[in-house]
């Protein structure tokens, strides 16, 4: 049988371990603490409620261990199932397969149940002879070194086999922010259905509550209690160990976080020299121990939240620096125009690049007029990506405005106001900062300019000018018209007064009247109020549709019967729906 120089290191998280070391017969030059912790597992708690020993193995496997290696830089190849799944004896194949394969190529494969329930390494395999074989937790105490093909999935009643298949270039300041917001997201923790048929496992910072409830109630498995100590000491020194590498690899001060890390690990160590693993025949958790225990536990567990508070700020700013690098503000002019309204293609709606085209046709002529025009004035600015080398520029994001006077809406306020129209920020910038760019670029021509505040309008829409967002940027609700909401941002003490103005009323008699006044703001304003036009006049003489373009002084939009349309997206079958039911209440 051939077999690969590898050996399972000594560790108490074998999963960890053992993921280390594939990477390490890979090449990888990191030792095996700073692929624990580079992984993303070292941050990671995990407990049931008793404290068994099987606790902290109780995660998804599938999940965690396969993001662990993404975050090591590598792609991987799993094999997984369970007795019972329909897939069960395929799968227990496919990973004897994969063992044989990896062998055959110079890579071990990361293994559940080698020699106990334990993760262990595939580092030999005889295809012919049907057996593989492994290193695991009990190599030195002569533990088993072979695995019949027969015995795979059996003991466990499942099959999990990891292996690391190639290490990808990766930029190491984004790999280090990956497994910060690893360390985020683990401290949050949860709860979650345990493997091994365990029951319900805590993790983050249920799983520290969890820890200290056990030891005050006194209802604890020394067992259990020992290797959690052990375990997690081991991973917490991990952690303090990395983050200094984090923060020269990203530029971040982290002094704050690994200061709080190296604590909990201070006190985890402590306790783990309390309740030894195993603890032995003699050992006994008397009350004194349990209170010393649970002293160490809560301050290791101050510590970490400690630590964590600290990097969510940090790693926030830093998240948002990178977001906007190489991100560029330019104006809305001839030079830009044929980029704006690039997002019609995040609308799953067909055909709106057309109106996209007719709506920058017509606002080219309204580009730099000044505010005597007879017709609306439009401004903004375009968010770019821009790229590191050549070409390649693309639109991200923009932002509309206009004088309100000219910007064609039901709205009347005192003092200098602007119109914002719809904002947008390619879906996967959200969240990241590049709007606050739009925002404050609006803000700063808005305060050059002279301007008292600005208005707009919002719904409760998710995917359509939502309130929150804007809320978020400092406007506030002013006037609500049904679920149209009137925001407001002040600029200066001069009150507004904002209002709607209600159109005026339907002459009563003659054929329903739909009157649609058409601007160019929206491809998808636009696209609405051309279906109201193509339905009203296909349900014939009953109704009488007035269109236009929108006129100084008149609104945009489209009133039925003298009451105005929502403003937002409204589909075909709805708008006929409402057509009809206004018919059948017009009084002629």
């Amino acid at each position: 049988m051939h077999a690969l120089d590898v050996r399972l290191p000594p560790s108490w998280d074998t999963a960890a371990a053992a993921l280390g070391a594939c990477a390490q017969a890979l090449g990888d030059p990191r030792d095996g603490r700073t692929l624990a912790a580079a992984s993303g597992l070292a941050f990671r708690i995990a407990l049931d409620r008793r404290l068994s020993p099987a606790g902290p193995h109780g995660y998804p496997w599938r999940e965690e261990l396969t993001a662990a290696a993404e975050r090591l830089g590598y792609d991987w190849r799993l094999v997984a199932s369970r007795a019972g799944e329909p897939g069960f004896e395929r799968a227990c194949d496919a990973a004897f397969e994969l063992g044989c394969l990896g062998v055959e190529a110079g890579r071990p494969t990361l293994w559940f149940g080698v020699q106990v329930a334990e993760f262990g390494l595939v580092r030999g395999a005889d295809r012919a002879a049907g057996r593989l074989s492994v290193s695991g937790l009990l190599d030195a105490a002569g533990g088993a070194v072979e695995l019949d093909r027969a015995q795979i999935g059996a003991e466990a009643g499942l099959v999990f086999a990891l292996q690391l298949i190639e290490r990808v270039p990766q930029d190491p300041a984004a790999a280090a922010l990956a497994t910060l917001r690893t360390a985020l997201e683990h401290a949050r923790g949860g709860r979650y259905a345990g493997a091994l048929e365990l029951p319900v496992i805590f993790s983050g910072a249920e799983a520290w509550q969890l820890w200290e409830e056990a030891l005050t109630q006194g209802d604890v498995d020394p067992l259990g209690l020992a290797f959690a100590a052990q375990r997690y000491a081991e991973a917490r020194a991990h952690v303090a160990q990395y983050l200094p590498m984090a923060a020269q690899a990203t530029g971040l001060d982290l002094g704050q976080v690994a200061q709080g890390y190296r604590r909990a690990a201070t006190m985890l160590t402590e306790l783990a020299r309390l309740v030894p693993y195993p603890p032995g025949p003699s050992f006994m958790l008397t009350t004194t121990l349990r209170d010393e225990a649970a002293a160490l536990v809560s301050e290791a567990a101050r510590a970490e939240r400690e630590a964590i508070w600290a990097l969510g700020p940090i790693l926030a700013a830093a998240e948002r620096a990178r977001a906007t690098a190489g991100l560029e503000l330019r104006p809305l002019n001839a030079a830009t125009l044929p980029d704006l309204f690039a997002c019609v293609a995040e609308i799953p709606i067909s055909g709106l690049r057309e109106e996209a085209a007719q709506c920058r046709a017509r606002l080219e002529p309204l580009l730099g007029q000044g505010s005597g025009s007879p017709s609306p004035r439009i401004d903004g600015r375009l968010l770019y990506q821009m790229p590191a080398q050549g070409r390649g520029r693309r639109l991200v994001g923009h932002i509309l405005w206009a004088p309100l006077e000219q910007a064609g809406y039901g709205l009347r306020a005192e003092g200098v106001r602007w119109f914002l129209y719809c904002p947008w920020i390619e879906r996967a910038r959200r969240g990241q900062g590049a709007g606050r760019r739009l925002f404050e670029a609006l803000v700063e021509a808005a305060r050059a300019a002279g301007v008292d505040g600005i208005l707009t309008l919002a719904t409760s829409i998710d995917v359509f000018l939502h309130h929150e967002g804007y809320e978020r940027g400092g406007f506030v609700e002013v006037a609500r018209q049904g679920d149209t909401r009137l925001l407001e941002l002040c600029l200066t003490e001069t009150p507004s007064r904002a209002q709607f103005v209600e159109p005026p009323p339907a002459p009563p008699g003659g054929p329903l009247p739909v009157v649609v006044r058409h601007n160019y703001h929206c491809p998808l304003l636009l696209r609405v109020r051309r279906e109201v036009v193509q339905l009203g006049r296909q349900l014939g003489s009953a109704v009488r549709v007035d269109e236009a373009d929108v006129a100084p002084g008149e609104v945009a939009g489209v009133t039925v019967g003298g009451q105005r349309l929502p403003h937002g997206p409204m589909g075909r079958e709805p708008l006929r729906r409402g057509l009809e039911e206004a018919i059948s209440h017009w009084r002629r």
